[in-house]
């Protein structure tokens, strides 16, 4: 697995990592929705959007979770993961 990461784009707001099978892709998204319950009590159907992407680059494939944060509340999260104020949720993310 890739250490997730925060991007900020002219899209949104984005978590996003990558893993080398789809059964660890999948886990990391059950995790996740797991954390942002558990620490933020986000809503996956109203306060952001997560899915896993195949990607298939020179013959190699790997897989791709990507979560956008589109609520204010979900952007506010987002703005804590990235200035180191939910450290415990940050450690549970694997950002720390």
């Amino acid at each position: 697995m890739v250490k997730p990461r925060l991007k900020q784009t002219d899209d949104g707001s984005i978590l996003t990592s990558s893993m080398m099978t789809e059964w660890s892709a999948f886990t990391t998204r059950r995790d996740w929705v797991s954390i942002f319950e558990k620490y933020f009590s986000l809503s996956k159907n109203n306060d952001y959007e997560i899915e896993v992407n195949k990607i298939v680059l020179e013959d190699v494939e790997f897989y791709e979770v990507n979560c956008n944060f589109v609520s204010p509340n979900a952007q506010y999260t987002f703005w804590k993961l990235l200035n180191n104020r939910a450290i415990d949720a940050e450690i549970a993310l694997g950002l720390k």
